[in-house]
């Protein structure tokens, strides 16, 4: 924290994402690598209901906080 302190970056008020966003995030890519597309869809409303939106890129995906 003392780095943050120096740099201003407020690492402290970064919201950490609960562990059951994680899991849904994780099984909707592997319903997408299963060309699963009904599933990986209903896993992305399970998200965004949950207040999170879920983007897909090269790695994966990136979760954030709407």
């Amino acid at each position: 924290m003392e780095f943050d302190k120096v740099f201003g970056l407020s690492l402290n008020k970064v919201k950490k994402i609960p562990t059951e966003i994680v899991k849904l995030a994780n099984q909707r890519l592997a319903a997408r690598m299963d060309k699963d597309w009904q599933k990986s869809d209903e896993l992305r409303q399970e998200i965004e209901k949950a207040g999170y939106i879920i983007e897909d890129d090269k790695s994966g995906y990136i979760l954030k906080d709407k």
